[in-house]
């Protein structure tokens, strides 16, 4: 029988492979519907008065389409540099979008620092919009850099789960990843607690039972305080149960050896169940040794 502490352990780590596999599982059917139906951009070199274009297929029209840029300068940043130069190397940017006849249907100017602006006016650092497909087809988007210095641009263009209609988050799409993190953080938890629960368990003595021979009664050990065997074996942070006999009656003047033997393991076993240890020791007082020895021969 498994002691607490191992169980513990045991829901611990089946709690952390499952959110592992979920949150794997998840996960990656998430970063795959990203990846094929969004354009990526990575540190797109853009110089003055130029633009870049890339295009996304668009099959599914109930879907927002979402863009999200970032504008860097491509020169290092200096921190010499007076505030009027930095002012001076701030590019303005515009994004176009056109759907598959051709027509405008998205366009935002920004800058490449310090702010940007959209066609509503409102300031806003770098650029995150979105637009509802009208057809299906090839939408390109158009990046220009209107300013005097070279920048590189980042960002995704295309479906992002967690981005709905209004530009509302929606967390549905997460809920698989969500919840096997919460395992996972669970499984952890349980893990450290199951640790501690089985380090302690093996920190604790082993329950003793002390037997004694049929007329002496189970305080025979335990009179006085001073001299008290019971009490100094205790204090050792041993666990003691003592086993009385009882009063024998003249009903009682059948039993045998043998229901003696079966009281030992009666209280064997009712010490191993409440304190979940597989083994006790047995200690025999006097003739006490005889129950014992003859319970451990009937146990082999």
């Amino acid at each position: 029988m498994l002691q607490r502490g191992y169980i513990i352990l045991i829901a611990g780590a089946v709690l952390v492979v499952a959110g592992i596999a979920l949150t794997a599982v998840y996960g990656s059917n998430l970063a795959s519907l990203v990846l094929s139906e969004s354009i990526i951009l990575s540190d797109v070199p853009i110089n003055p008065s130029t633009s870049v274009n890339r295009t996304l297929q668009v099959t599914n029209t109930e879907r927002t389409v979402a863009i999200a840029l970032h504008v860097e300068s491509e020169e290092e940043d200096d921190s010499t540099q007076t505030q009027q130069q930095q002012e001076s190397n701030i590019s303005i940017m515009r994004e176009e979008i056109r759907n598959p006849t051709g027509v405008v249907i998205n366009t935002n100017q920004f800058n490449s620092s310090s702010g940007s602006e959209d066609n509503d006016g409102d300031d806003n650092e770098d650029l995150f919009t979105t637009f509802k497909p009208d057809v299906q087809g090839q939408y390109t988007i158009n990046i220009t850099n209107l300013g005097s210095e070279p920048v590189k641009v980042g960002g995704i263009f295309g479906y992002i789960p967690i981005i709905g209609n209004n530009n509302q988050v929606s967390l549905e799409p997460l809920i698989g990843i969500i919840v096997g993190v919460i395992l996972f953080i669970v499984g952890i938890i349980t893990l450290i607690v199951g640790a501690i629960i089985a380090l302690l368990d093996r920190r604790r003595k082993k329950p003793v039972l002390i037997t004694y021979v049929q007329i002496n009664k189970f305080y025979i050990m335990d009179i006085r305080p001073g001299i008290s065997i019971v009490r100094n074996l205790l204090s050792n942070g041993l666990d003691i149960y003592l086993l009385d006999w009882g009063y024998p009656s003249w009903e009682n003047r059948c039993i045998s050896m043998n229901d003696y033997v079966d009281y030992v393991r009666n209280a064997v076993e009712y010490i191993k169940s409440k304190t979940e240890f597989e083994k006790i020791s047995l200690k025999g007082y006097c003739r006490g040794y005889n129950s014992i020895n003859l319970y451990s021969i009937k146990q082999q």
